[in-house]
């Protein structure tokens, strides 16, 4: 795991849930939810404040955890770190070979995926219900014994958890009550943050309480209770410190500890209660010149007995801390689970820290004498990337309809007005290309005015280029805006006229590594149709014998480089040029007339069972010659041929669309299961 984890992990893992959310389920779409969103028990564990969150408290049916697997190998994979391999091997054997419903359910779980991923700060939370919690525990450690996994059992109190080291990180696994809970924390801090990423100190508000997620269900329409966010303004918040619950905060300094190029973080000093200092008499804590507001250090008091009256605020560290108005306190033993709580601390913050110069409150874990508080980003980071999210601050995701054959999700990335109006103009002039058909092997349509979009990209990155990003996460942008004025004058002023692309292909196979059989067609929306002709007459003798004229007559050429057989349609009609292969004139003519309803930027559709054929006969292909190529160096035989193939598997059709709304951009996504392949397949 990178040194750097903190920031990017918890993208990726929103990333992965995204992916699960677009997967299907078999409840009819208008099927009121039996577990709203407002009522799950799974939400109470999120923070309120979670930067990031995805949330199945109703689960996805039996049949979508078996759809998911089925792809799962049968035998072993090769290579890898074989403590990896052998943690395979002994989940596998658990399974009995095969990841399927009713294995799962023998072990324990529900065989359904009722759950809710989520951020305590920075740090990422999965939480999964399960139906019998023993059965699932004595699972997990028989694969430990088995595998041989090295992991150290750990305690919170009465709860048990073990602990996984990897890297710089901690990887956290148990099971807590219902749930199955899976974390990841920095060695600094594990004891005392452990509680919070396993549930067993709940936080002072959670989701449910906030009702945050279902706001966005009834905002966005969503049907389904499979609803998440990704807050990018409350992930810089959490990467700049500035989060106001203790916790978060007590995540933010272990991560900026654990960084290591960020200065020593160290607890604050104080007394742990009467007689802390020998004698009973308060502790002292000096926060660096001015901080009393006079110039003066400021002084804490954490023994029994601190004062309630404008004095320093007092923390008892020992039962029986006060609950009757005195200062906050905060017990250490029993009634936390065993382990620490953290919690605010009072302490003077100087005249207008509490906006009369009254005590202010600071987090118990905060840095030592006299430093800034802790932070994972710079201050320009900080001011930067807070500008950037301001104009992109939030990503939401949820289910549209979810049924037996069809599941469609959707994603908003909601921009600023001005930001989206800017995209919308991006927009191709006219639609006049069809999308992709009912069913292909693969398709794509694009509608989007090239030139504009360069002149919109040149703009920003010019911007850029004049008052460069200090940040060093976004340096990757200052050498794009750099670089750019070099690659956009490579671009041919006849490629930049493309408004729309249109590409189906119908049918595909291979035979070794040659493309044996193509039959598709692509076109292009232009606004001088032959001058990109002349572009590619130029690069490829074939055309340039080919008496094209605009008059939408398609013209035979042969030879084409790249394309199996010789019998190839060009047309141009009005402002598409377009070509065709393996299929007769009349369906060739029938696409340049045909005219595409619907205002989406992109759509792309693919027929992924179908493809997967291809692919394996491409693998199988390599094995093969490999084989033969160790034979000829006396390396051995080639591999025997394999058994024989199982039934070709449901036909899964995937469809993306993109789109540019007043919202901001709007992903589509359906996927149809055991959709009936095209007849010419």
């Amino acid at each position: 795991m990178p040194a750097r984890y903190p920031l990017c992990y918890p993208l990726l893992l929103c990333l992965g849930l995204f992916c699960l959310a677009c997967q299907p389920g078999e409840r009819k779409a208008d099927a009121r939810p039996t577990r709203p969103l407002a009522d799950s028990r799974l939400l109470d564990f999120v923070p309120a404040d979670t930067p990031y969150v995805f949330a199945a408290p109703q689960g996805f049916p039996a049949a979508l955890v078996d759809r998911i697997w089925a792809g799962w190998p049968e035998h072993e994979t090769e290579g890898g770190e074989q403590a990896e391999l052998r943690l395979l091997q002994a989940v596998r054997k658990e399974l009995g070979g095969r990841i399927e419903t009713r294995a799962l359910k023998r072990l324990g779980f529900t065989g359904e995926l009722r759950l809710v991923f989520y951020g305590v700060g920075l740090l990422p939370v999965l939480r999964l219900e399960l139906a019998d919690p023993a059965a699932v525990l004595a699972f997990v450690q028989r694969v430990l014994d088995a595998s041989g996994a090295q992991a150290q059992v750990m305690r919170a109190g009465q709860q048990s958890y073990f602990v996984f080291e990897e890297d710089a990180a901690r990887v956290l696994l148990a099971v807590c009550g219902r749930d199955l809970v899976l974390s990841v924390c920095p060695q600094a801090e594990l004891e005392q943050l452990a509680p919070h990423l396993l549930g067993l100190q709940r936080p002072a508000k959670s989701l449910a309480q906030a009702g945050r997620l279902a706001e966005i269900a009834k905002r966005y329409g969503f049907r389904g209770t499979q609803v998440g966010f990704v807050d990018l303004q409350a992930l810089v918040e959490h990467a700049a410190c500035r989060a106001r619950d203790p916790i978060s905060l007590a995540v933010c300094e272990a991560l900026a500890e654990q960084e290591g190029g960020s200065p020593e973080l160290a607890r604050v000093s104080s007394e742990k209660g009467a007689g802390a200092g020998g004698d009973g008499s308060p502790g002292e804590e000096k926060r660096g010149a001015g901080a009393g507001g006079d110039g003066s250090p400021g002084e804490e008091k954490r023994g029994a007995g601190a004062g309630g009256d404008g004095s320093p605020g007092g923390e008892e560290r020992g039962a029986g801390a006060g609950g009757d108005g005195s200062p906050g306190g905060e017990k250490r033993g029993a009634g936390a689970g065993g382990s620490p709580e953290l919690a605010r601390v009072s302490s003077e913050k100087g005249a207008g820290a509490g906006g009369d110069g009254s005590p202010g409150e600071e987090n118990a874990l905060a840095r030592g004498r006299g430093s800034k508080r802790p932070e994972l980003i710079d201050a320009s980071c900080q001011a930067e990337l807070s500008g950037l999210a301001a104009r992109m601050p939030l990503l939401v995701l949820g289910y549209d309809r979810v049924e037996a054959q069809r599941v469609e999700a959707r994603c908003v990335w909601e921009m600023e007005p001005a930001l989206a109006a800017e995209l919308a103009a991006l927009r191709g002039p006219e639609a006049g290309l069809l999308a992709p058909g009912a069913h292909p092997l693969f398709g794509l349509w694009l509608s989007l005015d090239l030139d504009r979009a360069m002149t919109f990209l040149t703009d920003k990155l010019s911007r850029v280029e004049r008052a460069p990003y200090a940040c060093e996460m976004l340096q990757g942008i200052n050498q794009l805006s750099r670089s750019w004025g070099s690659a956009q004058g490579a671009v041919p002023a006849a490629v930049r006229q493309v408004h729309e692309i249109s590409v189906q292909v119908e049918h595909a196979a291979l035979e070794g590594f040659k493309l044996s059989e193509l039959r598709g067609r692509a076109a292009l929306g232009l606004e001088r149709p032959m001058d990109i002709w002349g572009l590619l007459a130029m690069v490829d003798p074939a055309l340039a014998g080919a008496q094209l004229a605009p008059d939408g007559e398609p013209v035979r050429v042969s030879g084409v480089a790249g394309l199996p057989g010789d019998a190839h349609l060009v047309a141009v009609q009005g402002r598409h040029l377009a070509v065709s292969t393996g299929e007769p004139a009349g369906a060739f003519l029938e696409q340049l007339a045909g005219k595409r309803a619907g205002p989406a930027i992109f759509e792309l559709r693919y027929d992924r069972t179908r493809i997967g054929s291809i692919w394996d006969s491409f693998t199988e292909s390599v094995t093969t010659e490999i084989g033969k190529v160790a034979e000829t160096e006396g390396q051995g035989k080639p591999p025997a041929p394999g058994a024989e193939k199982a039934a070709a598997p449901e036909s899964v059709l995937q469809t993306y669309v993109l789109d540019f709304t007043p919202q901001g951009i709007e992903c589509r996504m359906r996927t149809d299961y055991a959709a009936a392949a095209s007849p010419s397949s």
